[in-house]
């Protein structure tokens, strides 16, 4: 509030100054104007009014900046505030984490020696139609794909 009252103060300040230094370009520029009391009044009066609504414009601009510049910074305090929030759940769900039981580990094993070696195709493939010699290649690499895995 008390930005605020400062702001005005200044913003009005800075209009007077500009009129002034305003109708004294217009003196020097047209002295002519001055000489004619109703002509004086008039650019006087155009003055005071050219002051004020300078004056309110750089009120309503300067209020508007000051209330971009809140909401801004309330901006960042509510994504920091769902940041931490965000990271507490984690934290919740990394202590939550379930124990998976024994069975789903070895069919993690098993898919894993099938992905990289093909052993449970090669163990469900009728081996009657082959030779050994056939066999022992197949076993080579079977051997070979279980092994990296």
């Amino acid at each position: 509030m008390q930005e605020q009252r400062s702001f005005a103060i200044q913003s009005l300040i800075i209009s007077l100054i500009f009129n002034t230094v305003l109708l004294g370009v217009i003196y020097f520029l047209a002295p002519t104007i001055f000489q004619d009391s109703t002509q004086m009044v008039t650019i006087l009066s155009a003055g005071g009014v050219i002051t004020l609504g300078l004056w309110l414009l750089n009120l309503f601009v300067g209020r508007r900046e000051a209330a971009t510049e809140a909401h801004a910074a309330a901006t960042i305090e509510a994504k920091a505030e769902i940041e931490k929030a965000a990271q507490a759940a984690a934290e919740v769900a990394k202590a939550q984490k379930p124990v998976e039981p024994p069975e789903a580990s070895a069919i993690q094993i098993l898919s894993i020696l099938q992905r990289k070696g093909r052993l449970i195709g090669f163990l469900q493939e009728d081996l009657t139609a082959y030779e050994d010699a056939q066999i022992g290649a197949a076993v080579r690499t079977i051997h070979e794909g279980c092994k990296e895995a």
